[in-house]
């Protein structure tokens, strides 16, 4: 069952005893710390009518004597023996009966366009959507091949692009053709090793990268902080905003949620993931936050 926090904003205001809501719709301490972005996705979808609706009524359709939700869950427990630790896995559609995987895709194409963003992830991870997040344990891992940086040839770029080109119209084949030639040495970041009509040294590569980078910075101000638990808090802060909405949706005020929450035992790492805010002008802004998110996935 989901909770309803369709109520009207201005009723919600006037309730004097207001309802806490279940915890999983506003405590996230259980959520997986690599897993964030994952869970704060989730529970946006889940929050938005034009995201949960047409995806619960996607899982309810009924193929082949089930309902989808009911292939993607058994695909998933067969996918779960081959791996250990119920880590989140990748590609599910090996462990569909045949024909039946390219049918739920069908039936998805149907779905609305900011219903459809949601669609892979809610295949391949979750087909107990809208379920709270918690009330599932999802665990994933560090990639430590990861790397964040990566230099791809544009020439190779071209002519994957090329590869696929046989159906444009004429002309583009030729273009592709004589870009993937003269992009021959250039790489997806742009670094020519070739400026001023000299090799350049690594250094001095380097060093226009770095001040490319710091301009960069400078001109987006992004939050540059450093330190893993600080980014686990950066992380969980849009889940946190979504906890604030919900709670005032649910007709608390800040000094409501605050009373509230004060009678539990709450540490510094807990109230990242809790509503807990140092005063109603932070309160504000989360819920301001979570409003803006979902205007987004409005529009």
């Amino acid at each position: 069952m989901v909770f309803d926090f369709t109520a009207n904003k201005g009723d919600a205001m006037k309730k004097t005893n207001p309802k806490l809501p279940p915890a999983a719709e506003w405590d996230f301490r259980q959520a997986d710390r690599i897993l964030l972005s994952e869970a704060a996705e989730y529970e946006y979808a889940r929050q938005s009518d034009k995201i949960r609706v047409p995806l619960v009524r996607w899982l309810e359709t009924p193929l082949k004597g089930k309902k989808v939700r009911q292939h993607i869950l058994d695909a998933c427990i067969k996918r779960q023996k081959e791996t250990p630790n119920g880590k989140l896995l990748g590609e599910l559609d090996s462990y569909f009966p045949k024909g039946i995987a390219a049918q739920i895709i069908k039936i998805g194409e149907k779905l609305t366009l900011q219903a459809y963003l949601y669609f892979i992830s809610i295949l391949q991870h979750r087909p107990d959507f809208p379920n709270p997040w918690t009330s599932m344990k999802v665990k994933g891992e560090w990639n430590e091949k990861f790397k964040r940086v990566h230099l791809k040839p544009m020439d190779q770029e071209f002519t994957f692009i090329l590869e696929r080109a046989a159906e444009w119209p004429k002309g583009w084949k030729d273009y592709l053709e004589m870009r993937r030639r003269i992009s021959s040495g250039k790489y997806r970041l742009d670094i020519d090793f070739f400026a001023d009509g000299r090799l350049s040294m690594i250094d001095e590569i380097v060093t226009d990268f770095e001040k490319w980078l710091r301009a960069e910075v400078k001109r987006t101000k992004p939050k540059m902080r450093i330190g893993r638990a600080a980014k686990v808090e950066q992380a969980a802060y849009p889940l946190k905003c979504l906890a604030a909405l919900r709670l005032r949706l649910a007709g608390f005020t800040y000094e409501a949620a605050a009373e509230l929450l004060g009678k539990f035992a709450i540490t510094k790492e807990d109230a990242w993931f809790i509503p807990c805010f140092e005063n109603a002008k932070s309160w504000t802004q989360a819920i301001q936050f979570a409003e803006n998110k979902l205007a987004k996935i409005y529009s």
